[in-house]
């Protein structure tokens, strides 16, 4: 039982120290107004593209296949923020299993086991987040 308290303990410890990176990718801003509509800190396709205001609305500007790749890694961004949201709902639907198993070692079990592949997840995320960061910061 000791364990398990240690091992929740240790895995909100990682969340805190590395949540924030599955959401801080980010580029330097190349526009001269800047993008701001996200949801849950995802971004919009041309955060990376140059965009002028027009009506009171930043609209990026296309300036054909050199866009390829900023728009390639917003999307990838997009999509691993994403990935970091449903690996942590994975880890707190994996507890609520562990709670609901009322120590049946089977219930408990699959839970250990969903909590596991998750943080699993995360963690992979994680790595692919910084390798992404790392290219698009050598490529951009």
């Amino acid at each position: 039982m000791n364990r398990m308290k240690s091992l929740t303990v240790s895995v909100f410890a990682f969340f805190i120290a590395t949540i924030g990176g599955v959401f801080m990718l980010s580029a330097p801003a190349l526009a001269a107004c800047t993008p701001t509509q996200d949801i849950l800190g995802i971004p919009t396709w041309y955060k990376n593209l140059e965009s002028e205001e027009v009506s009171g609305k930043c609209k990026p500007v296309l300036n054909g296949a050199s866009d390829t790749l900023p728009i390639g890694l917003a999307v990838l961004e997009a999509m691993l923020t994403l990935g970091g949201v449903v690996a942590v709902v994975m880890v707190f639907i994996g507890g609520f299993k562990f709670v609901l198993s009322q120590g049946e070692p089977d219930g408990a079990a699959g839970a250990r086991k969903t909590v596991i592949n998750a943080i699993i997840g995360l963690v992979i995320i994680i790595v692919a987040t910084r390798v992404v960061s790392f290219i698009g910061g050598r490529l951009g």
